[in-house]
């Protein structure tokens, strides 16, 4: 049924087409992840030198701190 059918590309050419357009769009791909991954980074090494500085570094134990602190007046 399909014995005369030829395509005008082959199996190498398939790969070497798949292999470029993976290279032109990884970069992009790669910056888009570092745009949602590097304030993540940033906040973590923020958050690992601020937490020595007193106990109440965190947003939970600061809120919980005010709340006390309404409560005494």
């Amino acid at each position: 049924m399909f014995n005369s059918l030829s395509l005008p590309f082959n199996v190498e050419d398939l790969i070497s087409s798949g292999s470029e357009l993976l290279g032109f769009v990884s970069p992009f791909v790669l910056l888009s992840m570092a745009f949602l991954f590097v304030p993540k980074l940033i906040t973590l090494i923020v958050a690992a030198f601020g937490s020595h500085k007193s106990e109440y570094s965190t947003m939970e134990t600061y809120k919980e701190l005010r709340a006390l602190k309404r409560k005494k007046y």
